[in-house]
């Protein structure tokens, strides 16, 4: 007996590379966290489920087909801050990017006033927290502050984190080249892998980075350390240069040069 071989297209290649490339991304996502063991057990339970079917254990089988359905409807309130996270990554591309109305100097003004303020809130350990947006808008956790939106300048900046005043105690959330907001409450990171040690200021940090792609700058009240969150991710005590560098890295949009027919021509003269 021959079993007819499917004829394959070209666009069965397209569909398979894109399937592939969106399994991939959503493994890279969950890799590190807590998702990746729910998972583990999601494929045990299935393979429970296989056999028990094999062997017709019928109880069995009922009851793992049953947690099936259960977990079919658990997994999306489980999986709530991955899924969040991936969407934010859907809705973010090249061409939004296209579409942001800050210009390339205003990063570099942007960046260099929250690094020099940044240096004198370090040196004088006074604690802070500024969270840069980006392409995701933080109005939830603005609204949980005092609405500002003032001009960014060194002195204001400092003047909000000043021990003692209204709005020192809580996040600063910059958009664009104004101070948005401030006194917000960030919401604390799941990860349970982060260090015990770390204050509520660093655990917000990442905990903001986790669910958008902001930028989140801290500043330890008791060490006066520099650290700098994103995507999840943390770095401690950075130095000006460092903090520099990563920020550019972070939050400055690249450049991309484009190469005329004219400047070709000129250059092969």
């Amino acid at each position: 007996m021959s079993f007819p071989i499917p004829e394959f297209h070209f666009r069965n290649l397209i569909e398979v590379v894109i399937i592939a490339f969106v399994i991939y991304r959503l493994l890279l996502l969950i890799k590190d966290t807590s998702a990746i063991n729910i998972l583990q057990g999601v494929g045990v339970i299935l393979v429970s489920l296989w056999i028990c079917q094999l062997f017709n254990l019928d109880t069995l089988y009922w009851i793992f087909d049953k947690t099936i359905v259960m977990l079919l409807v658990a997994i999306p309130i489980v999986f709530q801050p991955e899924l969040r996270k991936a969407l934010g990554h859907l809705g973010r591309g090249e061409m939004l990017a296209q579409l942001i109305s800050m210009k390339y100097q205003d990063y570099e003004y942007v960046i260099d006033c929250i690094i020099k303020t940044a240096v004198q809130l370090s040196q004088k350990k006074i604690g802070a927290i500024v969270v840069l947006e980006k392409e995701t808008k933080l109005e939830e956790y603005a609204k949980t502050g005092t609405l500002l939106d003032a001009l960014l300048t060194e002195r204001l900046l400092y003047t909000i984190f000043y021990p003692y005043t209204p709005l020192h105690d809580g996040a600063v959330i910059i958009r664009e080249r104004r101070i948005y907001a401030a006194g917000c409450y960030l919401p604390l990171s799941d990860n349970i892998e982060i260090d015990k040690d770390l204050g509520t200021r660093h655990r917000a940090a990442i905990g903001i980075t986790e669910r958008c792609d902001a930028i989140a700058l801290v500043i330890s009240e008791e060490t006066g350390s520099i650290s700098i969150a994103s995507d999840g991710k943390i770095r401690y005590n950075l130095k000006e240069e460092s903090l520099k560098k990563f920020l550019n890295s972070l939050y400055k949009p690249k450049i991309r040069r484009k190469t005329t027919f004219w400047q070709l021509f000129k250059a092969n003269r």
